[in-house]
């Protein structure tokens, strides 16, 4: 249900109060379903009504596309759905992601498919285009907050003055740090 689509004088007013005391839960800003409902979905429900509801707003068509074209074609997923719906845009639309849409804009396909009735990026685009969503996540680990980069010195490049000790490096190892290499082979 979008709040934009009450119009009745007296309506709005009745519907937050529905919302206050927790009969509908916003999935968005402006977008509700029921309470009960929403907590007899699983996650790949949830997320699927994330879709409708991304539907229903939009002012446009939308192509879904990465993981929310997954989620439509019944891809499994290992991670939890994101909050957010992945669509494409043409390079020249200028859309922008907000809190309820991620826009790639990479341009429209040729190609595309319908699911359920919604316009989705084809099975193989689909699954290309989250492998090349992984590797570029794996190859900039900068840019996910739980990555934690080791930090490595190499004896051509001493540590910086205020880091550096008058201890040999087998001395600064723990001992129970060590043993497994010195039982090794």
């Amino acid at each position: 249900m979008l709040s934009r689509d009450l119009q009745v004088a007296g309506e709005r007013g009745e519907f937050f109060r529905r919302v206050r005391t927790g009969e509908f839960v916003a999935i968005y800003r402006g977008a509700y379903v029921r309470a009960s409902e929403w907590e007899a979905m699983g996650r790949d429900a949830r997320y699927l009504a994330r879709i409708r509801a991304a539907t229903a707003y939009a002012r446009e068509p939308l192509i879904f596309s990465h993981e929310s074209a997954a989620a439509l074609w019944r891809l499994p997923s290992v991670e939890p759905w994101p909050r957010r719906v992945h669509c494409l845009s043409q390079n020249s639309a200028g859309g922008r992601s907000n809190g309820m849409f991620v826009r790639h804009t990479v341009g429209v396909p040729d190609e595309v498919a319908t699911v359920d009735g919604l316009a989705v990026t084809t099975m193989s685009r689909t699954v290309v285009d989250l492998a090349a969503a992984s590797a570029s996540a794996r190859l900039w680990p900068w840019r996910m907050p739980h990555f934690v980069v080791p930090r490595i010195r190499f004896p051509a490049f001493p540590a910086p003055r205020s880091e550096r000790t008058t201890s040999t490096p087998s001395s600064s190892c723990s001992r129970s740090a060590m043993e497994p290499l010195e039982h090794a082979g």
